[in-house]
């Protein structure tokens, strides 16, 4: 059968870039544009839950599905879904191996048809779902590359990645620094354990998280140990110690809660900036630690800036 050897084709080619990513989501895109130029489809869609968005590939001149479109759940419980948008047919099919809703393949034409739908079942979504797996795997391998697996924020190796992107790109500039240090942490751990001091630290690194979801392109690291930085582009030194300031009161009058213990925490903050503190940015993260730890030597609980003439 010629759906075969389209099918084997692909297969072969997802073999031979296992662990290749981008060329991973390459073979998906040739063969959703393969599915287009063959079947009698308007579009061929795939929707991820998780990323709350559609992957959508189009023929030209096809209906535009629109943005605000949700999926039933309840109806995708072990069967298939037709939709209807403007007399089109919107047929989706959950793929089998996910996590509940997490990924489904869909298309749509102008009239629905049995064998298009048994065709797509029995031929094209098991091959989808086979790259969708491979695009998952890598996923989630690039996500323990760069994210703390106790905050969930960013790891070390991120925070230098966009330093780096930040600093080489005009657009971004000032870019701005802010090393925070917990005051006296390893109270915490030694009265109540680490597995609470742990819990602790997931809290704040919440609290940086909801304070910084508006914030465009901030990059928030949990650094190492109970010591965390916040990168900000667009921002410059005076707006940076604004911030710092904001985030030293807000963690001296709100409580972190680890059933069933309540701490008020503090911290020491040091702020730099580039190219105003430094035009070096290798250099940056050590001036920020090195006002952080002024500020340690002084009282704690305080922020410190790094302005060129004390560097």
């Amino acid at each position: 059968m010629r759906e075969n050897h389209d099918k084997m084709y692909f297969i072969e080619k997802l073999a031979h870039q296992m662990g290749n990513y981008s060329e991973v989501r390459n073979i998906l895109k040739e063969f959703l544009e393969h599915l287009l130029k063959k079947g009698d489809f308007n579009c061929v869609f795939i929707y991820r839950k998780k990323k709350d968005k559609f992957e959508l590939w189009e023929k030209k001149g096809s209906v535009e599905i629109p943005l605000n479109f949700k999926i039933d759940e309840e109806k995708l419980v072990n069967e298939d879904v037709v939709l209807n948008f403007k007399n089109i047919h919107m047929f989706c099919k959950k793929l089998p191996s996910f996590k509940k809703y997490d990924a489904l393949l869909g298309y749509a034409v102008e009239n629905s048809k049995e064998n298009d739908k048994k065709e797509v079942i029995e031929v094209y979504l098991p091959l989808v779902e086979v790259i969708y797996q491979s695009i998952t795997f890598n996923e989630k391998v690039q996500e323990l590359l760069i994210k703390d697996d106790l905050t969930q924020l960013s790891n070390s190796r991120y925070f230098h990645l966009m330093v780096r992107k930040y600093s080489a790109d005009k657009k971004y500039h000032p870019v701005t620094v802010i090393f925070l240090d917990l005051d006296d942490f390893k109270k915490i751990n030694d009265m109540h354990g680490h597995l609470v001091g742990g819990k602790t630290l997931r809290e704040v690194g919440r609290r940086l998280d909801v304070l910084f979801e508006n914030f465009p392109g901030a990059v928030l690291t949990r650094y190492g140990g109970d010591e965390f930085t916040i990168l900000l582009p667009n921002t410059d030194l005076e707006e940076g110690k604004a911030i710092a300031i904001m985030l030293r009161e807000n963690f001296e009058m709100q409580s972190f809660e680890v059933p069933p213990h309540k701490f008020f925490i503090t911290a020491s903050f040091g702020v730099a900036t580039f190219p105003f503190s430094t035009d070096d940015p290798d250099h940056l993260l050590s001036l920020a630690d090195k006002a952080m730890f002024k500020v340690k030597g002084t009282g704690k609980n305080n922020v410190g800036v790094a302005y060129p003439e004390n560097n």
